[in-house]
Protein backbone atom coordinates (compact mmCIF):
# COMPACT_ATOMS: atom_id res chain seq x y z
CA UNK A 1 0.00 0.00 0.00
CA UNK A 2 3.08 2.25 -0.39
CA UNK A 3 3.37 3.13 3.28
CA UNK A 4 -0.20 4.32 3.86
CA UNK A 5 -0.48 2.08 6.90
CA UNK A 6 3.10 2.50 8.11
CA UNK A 7 3.71 3.96 11.56
CA UNK A 8 7.02 5.79 11.42
CA UNK A 9 7.78 7.49 14.71
CA UNK A 10 9.00 11.06 14.03
CA UNK A 11 8.14 12.47 17.46
CA UNK A 12 9.85 15.50 18.94
CA UNK A 13 13.49 14.91 19.76
CA UNK A 14 13.81 11.55 18.00
CA UNK A 15 17.16 11.34 16.15
CA UNK A 16 17.13 11.31 12.35
CA UNK A 17 19.32 8.19 12.31
CA UNK A 18 16.66 6.15 14.13
CA UNK A 19 13.93 7.41 11.81
CA UNK A 20 16.01 6.36 8.81
CA UNK A 21 16.50 2.91 10.34
CA UNK A 22 12.73 2.55 10.66
CA UNK A 23 12.22 3.61 7.05
CA UNK A 24 14.80 1.10 5.84
CA UNK A 25 13.11 -1.73 7.74
CA UNK A 26 9.61 -0.82 6.54
CA UNK A 27 8.64 -2.82 3.46
CA UNK A 28 5.35 -1.04 2.74
CA UNK A 29 6.83 1.60 0.43
CA UNK A 30 7.26 1.33 -3.32
CA UNK A 31 10.63 0.55 -4.84
CA UNK A 32 11.44 4.18 -5.74
CA UNK A 33 11.02 5.36 -2.12
CA UNK A 34 12.85 2.35 -0.71
CA UNK A 35 15.72 3.16 -3.06
CA UNK A 36 15.66 6.76 -1.80
CA UNK A 37 15.78 5.60 1.84
CA UNK A 38 18.71 3.30 1.08
CA UNK A 39 20.70 6.03 -0.67
CA UNK A 40 20.06 8.59 2.07
CA UNK A 41 20.88 6.10 4.82
CA UNK A 42 24.15 5.20 3.07
CA UNK A 43 25.15 8.86 2.85
CA UNK A 44 24.10 9.44 6.45
CA UNK A 45 26.08 6.48 7.80
CA UNK A 46 29.08 7.65 5.78
CA UNK A 47 28.99 11.08 7.48
CA UNK A 48 28.42 12.79 4.16
CA UNK A 49 25.62 14.98 5.50
CA UNK A 50 26.44 18.34 7.06
CA UNK A 51 24.13 20.40 9.24
CA UNK A 52 26.56 23.31 9.71
CA UNK A 53 24.79 26.47 8.59
CA UNK A 54 27.92 28.21 7.26
CA UNK A 55 29.04 25.15 5.28
CA UNK A 56 25.63 24.81 3.63
CA UNK A 57 25.36 28.56 3.02
CA UNK A 58 28.70 28.74 1.24
CA UNK A 59 28.64 25.46 -0.69
CA UNK A 60 25.02 24.61 -1.47
CA UNK A 61 23.83 24.98 -5.08
CA UNK A 62 21.76 28.04 -5.90
CA UNK A 63 18.05 27.54 -5.22
CA UNK A 64 15.94 30.32 -6.68
CA UNK A 65 12.46 31.33 -5.60
CA UNK A 66 11.20 30.40 -9.07
CA UNK A 67 12.49 26.86 -8.53
CA UNK A 68 10.34 26.53 -5.40
CA UNK A 69 7.24 27.67 -7.29
CA UNK A 70 8.07 25.34 -10.18
CA UNK A 71 8.41 22.36 -7.85
CA UNK A 72 4.69 22.39 -7.03
CA UNK A 73 1.70 21.73 -9.24
CA UNK A 74 -0.26 24.96 -9.69
CA UNK A 75 -2.96 26.06 -12.09
CA UNK A 76 -2.55 29.03 -14.41
CA UNK A 77 1.03 29.69 -13.35
CA UNK A 78 -0.15 30.81 -9.91
CA UNK A 79 2.57 31.66 -7.38
CA UNK A 80 0.22 31.99 -4.43
CA UNK A 81 -0.27 28.29 -3.71
CA UNK A 82 -1.31 27.74 -0.11
CA UNK A 83 1.36 25.07 0.32
CA UNK A 84 4.09 27.45 -0.85
CA UNK A 85 2.93 30.37 1.32
CA UNK A 86 2.35 28.23 4.39
CA UNK A 87 5.72 26.58 3.88
CA UNK A 88 7.56 29.91 3.95
CA UNK A 89 5.58 31.33 6.88
CA UNK A 90 6.15 28.20 8.94
CA UNK A 91 9.89 28.42 8.34
CA UNK A 92 9.95 32.13 9.27
CA UNK A 93 7.83 31.43 12.34
CA UNK A 94 10.41 29.00 13.74
CA UNK A 95 12.93 30.38 16.24
CA UNK A 96 15.39 27.55 15.70
CA UNK A 97 16.18 24.83 13.19
CA UNK A 98 15.11 21.41 14.43
CA UNK A 99 17.29 19.55 11.92
CA UNK A 100 18.45 20.49 8.44
CA UNK A 101 21.33 18.81 6.65
CA UNK A 102 22.59 18.43 3.10
CA UNK A 103 24.81 15.97 1.24
CA UNK A 104 26.08 15.80 -2.32
CA UNK A 105 25.19 12.64 -4.23
CA UNK A 106 28.05 10.38 -5.19
CA UNK A 107 27.37 11.17 -8.84
CA UNK A 108 27.95 14.87 -8.18
CA UNK A 109 24.79 15.73 -10.12
CA UNK A 110 22.30 15.85 -7.24
CA UNK A 111 21.99 16.71 -3.56
CA UNK A 112 20.06 15.13 -0.70
CA UNK A 113 18.39 17.33 1.88
CA UNK A 114 17.14 16.01 5.23
CA UNK A 115 14.94 18.32 7.26
CA UNK A 116 12.64 18.09 10.24
CA UNK A 117 9.68 20.40 9.78
CA UNK A 118 7.01 21.47 12.24
CA UNK A 119 3.31 20.67 11.93
CA UNK A 120 0.78 23.47 11.54
CA UNK A 121 -1.92 22.10 13.85
CA UNK A 122 -0.98 18.68 15.23
CA UNK A 123 0.64 18.61 18.65
CA UNK A 124 2.86 15.90 20.12
CA UNK A 125 1.13 14.74 23.30
CA UNK A 126 4.41 13.27 24.53
CA UNK A 127 5.70 16.80 25.07
CA UNK A 128 2.82 18.03 27.24
CA UNK A 129 5.03 17.96 30.35
CA UNK A 130 7.71 19.99 28.51
CA UNK A 131 5.54 23.11 28.21
CA UNK A 132 4.26 25.50 30.86
CA UNK A 133 1.06 24.53 32.71
CA UNK A 134 -1.95 25.51 30.64
CA UNK A 135 -0.01 25.69 27.38
CA UNK A 136 -0.52 23.21 24.56
CA UNK A 137 2.12 20.55 23.86
CA UNK A 138 4.80 21.27 21.30
CA UNK A 139 3.96 20.99 17.63
CA UNK A 140 4.59 17.61 16.06
CA UNK A 141 7.67 17.15 13.89
CA UNK A 142 7.92 15.47 10.50
CA UNK A 143 10.96 14.24 8.64
CA UNK A 144 11.16 15.36 5.00
CA UNK A 145 13.64 13.97 2.46
CA UNK A 146 14.26 15.48 -0.97
CA UNK A 147 16.69 14.66 -3.75
CA UNK A 148 17.30 17.57 -6.15
CA UNK A 149 18.94 17.47 -9.55
CA UNK A 150 21.74 20.02 -10.02
CA UNK A 151 22.73 21.74 -13.25
CA UNK A 152 26.45 22.68 -13.41
CA UNK A 153 27.28 26.39 -13.60
CA UNK A 154 30.40 28.47 -14.18
CA UNK A 155 31.51 31.95 -13.21
CA UNK A 156 30.84 32.99 -16.78
CA UNK A 157 27.36 31.51 -17.06
CA UNK A 158 25.95 32.23 -13.60
CA UNK A 159 28.61 34.13 -11.68
CA UNK A 160 29.52 31.09 -9.57
CA UNK A 161 30.37 27.40 -9.81
CA UNK A 162 28.00 26.21 -7.07
CA UNK A 163 25.49 24.71 -9.47
CA UNK A 164 21.79 25.43 -9.94
CA UNK A 165 18.82 23.43 -8.62
CA UNK A 166 16.81 22.29 -11.64
CA UNK A 167 14.08 19.90 -10.42
CA UNK A 168 13.03 17.62 -7.57
CA UNK A 169 13.84 14.00 -8.37
CA UNK A 170 12.49 12.05 -5.39
CA UNK A 171 10.91 13.12 -2.13
CA UNK A 172 9.34 11.77 1.03
CA UNK A 173 7.33 13.35 3.84
CA UNK A 174 6.37 11.45 6.98
CA UNK A 175 3.28 13.61 7.46
CA UNK A 176 1.65 12.63 4.15
CA UNK A 177 -0.09 9.45 3.21
CA UNK A 178 2.17 7.35 1.01
CA UNK A 179 4.92 9.80 1.98
CA UNK A 180 4.98 11.62 -1.35
CA UNK A 181 2.26 14.27 -1.18
CA UNK A 182 2.63 17.83 -2.44
CA UNK A 183 2.54 19.13 1.13
CA UNK A 184 3.72 22.40 2.61
CA UNK A 185 6.26 20.44 4.67
CA UNK A 186 8.24 19.84 1.50
CA UNK A 187 7.84 23.52 0.62
CA UNK A 188 9.24 24.35 4.06
CA UNK A 189 12.30 22.23 3.35
CA UNK A 190 12.94 24.07 0.10
CA UNK A 191 12.42 27.49 1.73
CA UNK A 192 14.77 26.56 4.57
CA UNK A 193 17.39 25.52 2.06
CA UNK A 194 16.75 28.75 0.12
CA UNK A 195 17.33 30.82 3.29
CA UNK A 196 20.73 29.24 4.01
CA UNK A 197 22.59 32.34 2.90
CA UNK A 198 25.65 34.08 4.34
CA UNK A 199 27.96 37.00 3.62
CA UNK A 200 30.32 36.08 0.80
CA UNK A 201 27.91 33.71 -0.94
CA UNK A 202 27.92 34.58 -4.67
CA UNK A 203 24.11 34.51 -5.00
CA UNK A 204 21.54 37.26 -4.34
CA UNK A 205 20.45 37.60 -0.72
CA UNK A 206 16.80 36.59 -0.23
CA UNK A 207 14.85 39.43 1.40
CA UNK A 208 13.07 36.90 3.64
CA UNK A 209 16.39 36.21 5.40
CA UNK A 210 15.82 39.31 7.54
CA UNK A 211 12.59 37.79 8.90
CA UNK A 212 14.12 34.46 9.99
CA UNK A 213 15.41 34.53 13.57
CA UNK A 214 17.40 31.32 13.11
CA UNK A 215 19.61 32.79 10.36
CA UNK A 216 22.94 33.99 11.84
CA UNK A 217 23.22 37.77 11.66
CA UNK A 218 19.50 38.31 11.05
CA UNK A 219 17.86 41.35 12.65
CA UNK A 220 14.55 39.55 13.11
CA UNK A 221 13.09 39.54 16.61
CA UNK A 222 12.21 36.32 18.37
CA UNK A 223 8.50 35.52 18.17
CA UNK A 224 6.60 33.75 20.94
CA UNK A 225 2.96 32.99 21.56
CA UNK A 226 1.19 32.19 24.81
CA UNK A 227 -2.39 31.16 25.51
CA UNK A 228 -2.04 32.34 29.11
CA UNK A 229 -1.00 35.93 28.40
CA UNK A 230 -3.57 38.60 27.66
CA UNK A 231 -4.17 39.54 24.04
CA UNK A 232 -3.26 43.18 24.75
CA UNK A 233 0.25 42.17 25.83
CA UNK A 234 0.98 40.37 22.57
CA UNK A 235 1.70 41.84 19.18
CA UNK A 236 0.66 40.35 15.86
CA UNK A 237 3.16 40.40 13.02
CA UNK A 238 2.21 39.52 9.46
CA UNK A 239 4.99 37.49 7.87
CA UNK A 240 5.80 37.95 4.18
CA UNK A 241 4.62 35.33 1.69
CA UNK A 242 7.42 35.95 -0.82
CA UNK A 243 10.73 37.73 -1.25
CA UNK A 244 8.98 40.56 -3.10
CA UNK A 245 6.62 41.15 -0.18
CA UNK A 246 9.56 40.97 2.23
CA UNK A 247 11.36 43.66 0.23
CA UNK A 248 8.33 45.95 0.46
CA UNK A 249 8.14 45.46 4.23
CA UNK A 250 11.84 46.23 4.62
CA UNK A 251 11.58 49.38 2.50
CA UNK A 252 8.73 50.62 4.73
CA UNK A 253 7.50 53.06 2.08
CA UNK A 254 10.87 54.71 1.56
CA UNK A 255 9.99 55.37 -2.09
CA UNK A 256 6.76 57.22 -1.37
CA UNK A 257 6.00 60.45 -3.19
CA UNK A 258 6.57 63.40 -0.89
CA UNK A 259 3.48 65.10 -2.38
CA UNK A 260 1.11 62.46 -0.97
CA UNK A 261 0.18 64.45 2.11
CA UNK A 262 0.82 62.39 5.22
CA UNK A 263 3.52 60.39 3.43
CA UNK A 264 5.77 63.46 3.26
CA UNK A 265 8.84 63.51 5.49
CA UNK A 266 10.69 66.69 6.51
CA UNK A 267 14.18 66.13 7.78
CA UNK A 268 14.87 69.29 9.81
CA UNK A 269 17.64 68.01 11.98
CA UNK A 270 19.93 65.15 10.99
CA UNK A 271 22.75 65.77 13.44
CA UNK A 272 24.43 68.43 11.30
CA UNK A 273 25.50 71.40 13.43
CA UNK A 274 25.69 73.51 10.30
CA UNK A 275 21.93 73.30 9.90
CA UNK A 276 21.31 74.55 13.42
CA UNK A 277 23.65 77.47 12.92
CA UNK A 278 21.70 78.38 9.77
CA UNK A 279 18.36 78.22 11.57
CA UNK A 280 19.68 80.40 14.41
CA UNK A 281 21.08 83.02 12.05
CA UNK A 282 19.01 86.29 12.43
CA UNK A 283 19.36 87.01 8.72
CA UNK A 284 17.78 83.62 7.91
CA UNK A 285 14.90 83.96 10.36
CA UNK A 286 14.13 87.55 9.31
CA UNK A 287 14.07 86.69 5.62
CA UNK A 288 10.44 85.60 5.79
CA UNK A 289 9.22 88.54 7.91
CA UNK A 290 8.20 90.82 4.99
CA UNK A 291 5.96 88.09 3.57
CA UNK A 292 4.40 87.44 6.98
CA UNK A 293 3.84 91.20 7.41
CA UNK A 294 1.97 91.40 4.11
CA UNK A 295 -0.19 88.46 5.15
CA UNK A 296 -1.27 90.10 8.42
CA UNK A 297 -1.94 93.42 6.67
CA UNK A 298 -4.29 91.67 4.30
CA UNK A 299 -6.03 89.93 7.20
CA UNK A 300 -6.40 93.25 9.03
CA UNK A 301 -7.96 94.98 6.04
CA UNK A 302 -10.33 92.06 5.57
CA UNK A 303 -11.46 92.11 9.20
CA UNK A 304 -11.85 95.88 9.33
CA UNK A 305 -13.85 95.99 6.13
CA UNK A 306 -16.26 93.27 7.31
CA UNK A 307 -16.74 94.16 11.00
CA UNK A 308 -18.59 97.33 12.24
CA UNK A 309 -16.26 99.97 13.59
CA UNK A 310 -17.96 99.92 17.00
CA UNK A 311 -16.98 96.25 17.59
CA UNK A 312 -13.30 96.89 17.13
CA UNK A 313 -11.91 98.12 20.41
CA UNK A 314 -8.87 100.25 20.77
CA UNK A 315 -6.88 97.29 22.03
CA UNK A 316 -7.79 95.24 18.97
CA UNK A 317 -6.77 98.04 16.61
CA UNK A 318 -3.51 98.44 18.47
CA UNK A 319 -2.77 94.72 18.14
CA UNK A 320 -3.48 94.71 14.41
CA UNK A 321 -1.31 97.76 13.88
CA UNK A 322 1.54 96.06 15.70
CA UNK A 323 1.19 92.93 13.52
CA UNK A 324 1.27 95.10 10.44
Amino acid sequence: ENGIFSTINTSVGRPVSKILDDLIRCDEYEDALQSLFADVNEHHNGDLFTSDFDVIAMNAPEMTEAFIYKSFVHVGNQTTQKSIQCGLKKVLDMDEVIHHSMAWGKDGASIYVLSKQRASQNHDEKTRHKTNPGEKPKFAEYLVIVQISITPTTDRSRGHALGLCSHVMRSYCAACKAGCGMCYHRASLLWMQHLHWGEGRPTPKPSTVDFATWVPGSNAKSRTCSTLESASSQAIMKLPASNAEATQKLDKGGKRNCHEGMSAKYDIYSGDKGRWSTLEDPNYTSASRPAIGKLFKSLRRSQVSRAPSRILSDSTSTTLNELG
